[in-house]
């Protein structure tokens, strides 16, 4: 089984179109765009539909989150890769 390096989510900023530019604790930064998770529904990620509470996004434990907890299938591994 392969090992990945344990990488955090430094910093992050919404961006138009419900994306997140995202930099990480190796250095990479980049674009992650979430609008297709978003569209598809479902309870957690029904709130972030609007741009307003999108852009409500912050970084906790190395991970990016909203007020209302932090979307599982966006997992810095899953972003990261």
């Amino acid at each position: 089984m392969p090992e990945f390096p344990m990488v955090d989510v430094l910093e992050l900023k919404p961006v138009p179109g419900q994306k997140l530019w995202l930099r990480f604790s190796d250095g990479y930064e980049g674009i992650c765009d979430l609008s297709e998770l978003i569209a598809s529904g479902g309870s957690m990620v029904e709130p972030r539909q609007k741009a307003d509470a999108f852009n409500h996004a912050f970084v906790e434990m190395g991970a990016p989150t909203w007020p209302n907890g932090p979307m599982a299938s966006i997992s810095t591994p899953a972003i990261f890769t």
